[in-house]
């Protein structure tokens, strides 16, 4: 089964779940749409169970560029919207962090 979310593509591989970035014109750079997806696809591995791991890789040369977080800064005109965006990032994080490290990978 494959799940396309906004800017990545999930895919289960065996015992595994791939979170593919999907934005190669910018080299996978994250930004606040692909942070949200991110820590969307660390929910489902969890409510899946059963996974030996999952693996985050990027679509086209880059794995990512890191975080295109500057240019989304841009539009941050409250505080509002600044504890929306840096919320995002955290909860990714957050979601990574309480995950058992033998579910997650990096390729």
């Amino acid at each position: 089964m494959v799940i396309v979310l906004p800017l990545i593509e999930i895919k289960e591989e065996g015992p595994a779940m791939v979170v593919r970035m999907n934005r190669p014109e910018k080299l996978n750079a994250l930004n606040g749409e692909m942070w949200a997806s991110m820590a969307d696809a660390v929910s489902r591995a969890e409510e899946r169970g059963g996974l030996a791991g999952m693996v985050f890789t990027g679509t086209g040369r880059a794995f990512s560029a890191g975080g295109d977080d500057i240019s989304s800064m841009y539009g941050l005109d409250s505080e509002e919207k600044s504890v929306a965006f840096f919320s995002l990032i955290s909860t990714f994080f957050r979601r990574i962090a309480s995950t058992p490290p033998s579910l997650w990978l990096v390729q």
